[in-house]
Formats: structure tokens, sequence, C-alpha cells
């Protein structure tokens, strides 16, 4: 019997995967939970992160602007972030008992870089098999464990490593060079640029722009509204007349004739279903449907997500899985 630490991403993953896999059992130590449980003669230890455990600042000794960088616990960055110490020291208590690990946070970059940070600075393992999973209901949770892959997703990892130092190394760094930029003026005030917020920036001063220096030039519509059942509004073929002295002639031309039906065209065509949503989408449909902010919209999808009600939010992809 192998003595197996599965590590999910928040306490209710944990507990969904901890009941998926057998009859679980509630451990508490540390007054937080984690859970007990058997598979095909194996002995789980299912225990969670809260999020991020470690996080990325510059080295000691080091000034701005900050280039050599590592990670630390989020609890010695910031204060607010104590709450996180308890989950990290247990998992490192767990790790000493365990023969084999295995990552069952989120399926996305970040969920792999909160493994990956857990399995080398509390776990002191280089890696760990891997549970693929999009939605945290048994049935899926079940196919991940038993489909198992045999190492972490390094593709996904570092990328997300990456990122996280090009948001210090690019973000952080310009940000903090433009507040100071504004020292000299005597002003307090908070900017902030970014690997995704400078490009989005300039997209949208390049529109401004556009729309500064558009001319607008008149034009002219010509509809008639046919007194059939129900009534049909038509719109002359020509659509948009630059010139309002023909646009004038052809209306009066047809203003209270009859009309008729010059000929009919029909074609079958094939309407596909709408694709899935994705995050960007949702979160569009919610603010033109109900005025939801993006926020909302994904704190909302977060928790259906944590209740198996629908698959992982926070992803690019429009494609559902088979179950």
């Amino acid at each position: 019997m192998a003595n197996v630490l599965i590590i999910a991403e928040k306490p209710a993953a944990a507990e969904k995967i901890a009941f998926a896999l057998g009859k679980a059992k509630v451990i508490r130590k540390h007054k937080i939970r984690y859970f007990l449980t058997e598979s095909n003669g194996d002995k789980l230890s299912v225990v969670s992160a809260v999020g991020h455990l470690f996080t990325l600042a510059p080295k000691e000794g080091t000034s701005f602007p900050y280039f050599d960088l590592e990670w630390k616990p989020v609890w010695q960055v910031s204060k607010k972030s104590l709450f996180a110490k308890q989950y990290a020291d247990l998992i490192e208590e767990l790790a000493k008992d365990a023969d084999k690990f295995i990552l069952a946070c989120d399926y996305d970059i970040e969920g792999e870089v909160i493994g990956l940070n857990a399995l080398r600075f509390l776990c002191h393992r280089s890696d760990a098999q891997r549970m693929r999973f999009s939605t945290l209901t048994p049935i899926d949770l079940r196919n991940a464990y038993e489909n198992i892959l045999p190492t972490l997703d390094w593709g996904q990892a570092d990328a997300g490593e990456t990122r996280h130092y090009l948001d210090w190394l690019w973000g952080i760094n310009l940000s903090r060079a433009l507040m100071r930029s504004l020292e000299a003026l005597k002003r307090r005030s908070i900017l902030s640029i970014g690997r995704v917020q400078g490009p989005t920036l300039a997209l949208l001063a390049e529109r401004e722009k556009e729309i500064a220096n558009f001319k607008p030039k008149p034009f002219w519509q010509i509809t008639i509204l046919l007194k059939t059942n129900p009534a049909i509004e038509a719109i002359h073929h020509k659509n948009v007349f630059w010139d309002e002295g023909e646009a004038k002639a052809v209306f009066e031309r047809v203003s209270g004739k009859p009309a008729k039906v010059a000929s009919i065209q029909t074609k079958e065509q094939i309407v596909q279903p709408p694709v899935p949503f994705d995050l960007t989408s949702l979160q569009a449909e919610a603010w033109r449907c109900f005025k939801f902010s993006p926020s909302k919209t994904q704190q909302l999808a977060q928790d259906l997500y944590t209740a198996a009600l629908i698959s992982y939010p926070r992803t690019s992809s429009q494609k559902l899985p088979p179950t």
C-alpha cells in the first residue's frame, strides 16, 4: 500500500476529489481540513493549497529596478496572507510520509505553477503525476485519476512561471518608474503598466485618435413600410445615398405608390449551434444581459465550477469535455 499525497488548489476542490475517489474521512489539523480515502489499495491524503502559496519577490539587498527575483512564501511578503502558512505547513508535514505525489490543481498555467511550487518548496520533489480534469464532477475526477499523467504539464508550468517573471521585470518595474516620474511634480498618483495593459491601452489610444480625426460625411437612406400582414419594412437596394437630391428624387417616385414582389429567392442554410462560452465571451454576454461586471461574472462562474455545475471557467477554450 502506497501513501499518496494529492494536492488540490482550493479546499472545496480537495473535498470533491476525495469523495469522488472513495469513502473519504475528514481530518482536522492546524485548524484546517484534509481528507483520507483509499483507492486500488493505496492510502490517499487529499490536501489543498489556497491559491498561490509562493510569490515572486526581489532578493534581499537588491534595489529598484528589480531583476534578481526569487520565490518566497506569500505570508513573508504580505501579512494579509498569513492564513496561507497553515496550509503550507500541513502540506509539508504530510509530504514527509508520502511515497507518491499527485498534482490535482486546476488544469491551467496558474494551477500548474501553484502545484509546482508546492512540490519543490514544501514536498521537496521535482516532479509528480498529474490529474487532468475540466469539471469537478465525480465521473470526471475518477477518470482523471484512472488516466493519470506521468508528469506535470511542463509546457504550462514553464509558461506560468515565465508570466510571473514578466509581470515583475516588465510590469512592476515600469509601473514604479512611471510613479517616480511624477515625484518631481509633487503629485501622488498610482500609474501602472504591464504586459497586457500596455498593448491594450495602445490599441485604445490609436482608436481614440481615429475617432478624433474622423470627419463625418452625411448620407441618406430610404425605407418604406409595406402595408402587408404582417407589415414589412423594406430598404432601397442602393442602401446609402451620398447625394441628397438623388435620394429625394427616388423617394418622391415611390412614396405612396403600390409595390409588387419582383422575385423570391429561397435557400437552405445549416445554422450551427453557437460555440460554448469562454470566459471573455461569458463576461461580455453577462454585461449585455444583466449588467454584471467582469469580476462578478468571473466569481459567479468560479462558484458554479466549484459546485461541479459547469466546466472550468478561466479558459480561452470553447470546447466542451466529453463528460
